[in-house]
């Protein structure tokens, strides 16, 4: 989530793979609320695919086989939430291997609809000598999935890369979503030249100009197409410093349009084949690449040399000197358009990861946040500012802290809407007198309108009376239920997680905290003076639209515990509040009705009016003087006296008493 601290989640492939192995991140989000992540390995009889539905955490194989018995170097590209591309060099070892494209459809959350597969060199003269490039999709909406139609503009194409006879470079274009392809030369050094080399490299930018990078084993050179891959511009050398006299290895990322960014590895020497050469990383900024003179910033990113001598590039073919990883990856933060490497080398400790902290952003009205001194750091994540285990007051909501949690320490899976970073408990007065518990999970970031999809927040304890763990819970499951539900039940290390009911009450305030009430004789009993123990957070989402399916586990908070006392008692007569003080009493979004709370320090004329969100006054539901202590008011949407309904929507409620004035927003359901 961080860049700071990653976690060995197994192999994706289920150890079917162990050669090259490609990973694609979709641009579009499926129905859990993920990004699909997509991963291909290499075996010599076929190729492995695997999709995470969950941001990563688990992965679903699916072998592709082929019918030659050697594959070779395999690609991924990615369209819209569910599509995945995968090409492959068919009978690598074979006199008139060709390159095969297969396109994967998820939409069905499970093993892929596997299309058609396409040739891409068909139709071209067997016998000449090519050696691939990258392939990428223009990620842009725009194209039509069911009629296999790229946009008007190109959104949809899919481009792949290669090079024929050393001293051609070309780019297959499919506007059909890889069915057919046509072939598009990008440059032509002429017999003699050499541009075959690992690999060449293609981005797309967020207007849909193409770019392709390339070496030839000199100099990285750039080439640029505004109209789909038809024409491109004359090759530009990339790499300008003495420090990268040579340069190799190229890859390059696209932002806005015309800013790309391009990394690779150099030295100062005069070949690669240089026994004294230093290798090192570099990456080049360019925010004009389609000018007719770009300019690029260069810089050096890594802060030691990762290979000493030649480089290999035959693969397993090498004798010697093939300890560069000839496949690194740059790409760039949609946050901020700062660009993130990923490079290393067999004999240099293994992988390393670099982040651009400061300079041009790579997307048009970002700028670069040098986030590596943020919370979490290297050491581990860091305690929400200002939460104190006991801080608080059981008779107010939110009530008393009783367990803080790191903030920013959820899953890789999860994000902000999954972390719960502390946990609170009230017993406030209660006009009915019924003994109730209210649980409020403080939540790093969540939207009452957008909640992430097939969650389930819990808050779990075991009464000091009894042996049983309770739990209650909000979930986001059920999209015929409402946006939300707020239950109770038991929890058993065999049995799980087993619903009883509804809670009494739960509501998720404008803040992101999660409030749950619920009456003591439905979670045990627990009588005043007993404890709960084990208080804790737990976030959980799951494979399956309803709940249902694979889990995983996103946050788990630390342990607290609280002292049952009771509801707090009324105010005596002539014992009045300290300050104003006005709420909602019961659920936020609610549908129908619902009670506002207020409290008087004093005897104050007071008014509560509720505005729409263009600031009209909708409804006055209180217009006198009232002295001091605690009140509740009424608030129907339906209003008797004129008859009138309000729609659905967002409303501000407004309370102003004496001089003071307290407001806060509700959100009304249909």
């Amino acid at each position: 989530m961080d860049g700071q601290g990653y976690t060995f989640i197994g192999t994706p492939d289920a150890g079917a793979g162990g050669g090259d192995t490609e990973l694609e991140t979709a641009p579009g989000q499926n129905t859990l609320g993920f990004y699909n992540v997509y991963q291909s390995s290499l075996t010599a009889a076929n190729v492995t695919t695997a999709v995470s539905f969950d941001g990563g955490h688990t992965f679903v194989p699916t072998p592709v086989s082929t019918i030659n018995p050697v594959d070779d170097r395999q690609w991924n590209a990615a369209y819209g939430a569910n599509l995945c591309y995968l090409s492959y060099r068919n009978g690598a070892t074979q006199p008139g291997n060709f390159l095969e494209c297969v396109r994967l459809d998820y939409t069905g959350m499970g093993a892929p609809v596997i299309g058609p597969t396409s040739v891409v060199w068909a139709g071209l003269d067997p016998t000449l000598a090519r050696e691939l490039g990258n392939m990428v999709t223009d990620r842009r909406p725009g194209a039509n999935a069911t009629l296999l139609m790229s946009g008007a503009d190109g959104e949809g194409n899919v481009y792949h890369g290669w090079t024929e006879e050393g001293h051609r470079v070309f780019v297959s274009v499919s506007h059909d979503f890889g069915t057919t392809w046509t072939h598009r030369l990008v440059w032509d050094g002429g017999i003699g030249s050499s541009y075959d080399h690992k690999f060449t490299w293609l981005a797309v930018d967020g207007a849909g100009n193409v770019y392709n990078v390339f070496s030839d084993d000199r100099n990285v050179y750039l080439s640029s197409s505004t109209d789909q891959g038809v024409t491109w511009s004359l090759p530009i050398r990339v790499n300008r410093g003495d420090a990268s006299n040579i340069a190799i290895y190229p890859q390059i990322a696209a932002g806005s349009e015309g800013r790309v960014v391009i990394t690779f590895y150099g030295h100062s020497g005069t070949s690669s084949q240089d026994p004294d050469a230093e290798w090192k990383v570099f990456v080049s900024r360019c925010q004009n690449a389609l000018a007719a003179v770009p300019l690029f910033e260069e810089v050096q990113v890594s802060d030691r040399d990762f290979h000493h001598g030649p480089v290999c590039e035959e693969g397993l073919s090498c004798a010697c000197c093939r300890e560069l990883t000839e496949c690194f990856d740059i790409d760039i933060d949609p946050a901020d358009g700062s660009a993130a490497l990923a490079y290393g080398a067999f004999g240099a400790g293994g992988t390393y990861i670099s982040r651009q902290l400061a300079g041009a952003s790579s997307i048009d009205g970002k700028t670069v946040t040098d986030r590596s001194s943020a919370c979490p750091v290297a050491g581990g994540p860091c305690i929400t500012p200002g939460c104190e285990v006991g801080a608080g007051d059981r008779c107010t909501l939110p009530g008393v802290v009783v367990a803080c949690d790191p903030a920013n320490d959820e899953s890789p899976i999860g994000g902000p809407g999954d972390d719960i970073t502390e946990i609170l408990i009230a017993e406030p007065h209660r006009d009915d007198d019924v003994q109730k518990l209210t649980f409020t999970m403080k939540v790093s970031s969540l939207d009452p309108n957008s909640l992430p999809p097939s969650r389930v927040w819990y808050t779990l304890f075991t009464p000091s009376n009894g042996t049983t763990t309770y739990f209650v819970d909000m979930s986001n499951c059920d999209p015929t239920a409402g946006p939300m539900v707020f239950e109770y039940g038991t929890f058993d290390a065999t049995l799980g997680f087993q619903t009883t009911g509804n809670a009494d009450e739960g509501k998720v305030n404008l803040d992101g905290s999660i409030e749950i009430t619920i009456s003591r004789s439905l979670v045990g009993d627990p009588p005043a003076g007993s404890t709960l123990n084990g208080v804790h957070g737990d976030v959980r989402v799951f494979a399956g639209a309803l709940c249902n399916g694979l889990v995983s586990r996103l946050d788990f908070t630390g342990d607290g515990s609280y002292t049952v006392m009771g509801n707090c008692q009324a105010l005596a007569v002539g014992d009045a509040p300290q300050q104003l003080t006005f709420g909602l009493a019961g659920a936020n979004p609610f549908r129908g009705s619902t009670s506002l709370r207020y409290s008087l320090p004093e005897r104050l004329p007071v008014r509560i009016d509720v505005y729409s969100v263009t600031g009209q006054r909708v409804r006055t539901l209180v217009d006198r003087e009232e002295g001091p202590g605690s009140y509740q008011v009424p608030f129907t949407m339906h209003d008797d006296a004129s008859g009138r309904t309000l729609p659905a929507g967002v409303y501000m409620v407004r309370i102003k008493a004496g001089k003071e004035q307290r407001s806060f927003h509700v959100i009304v359901l249909k």
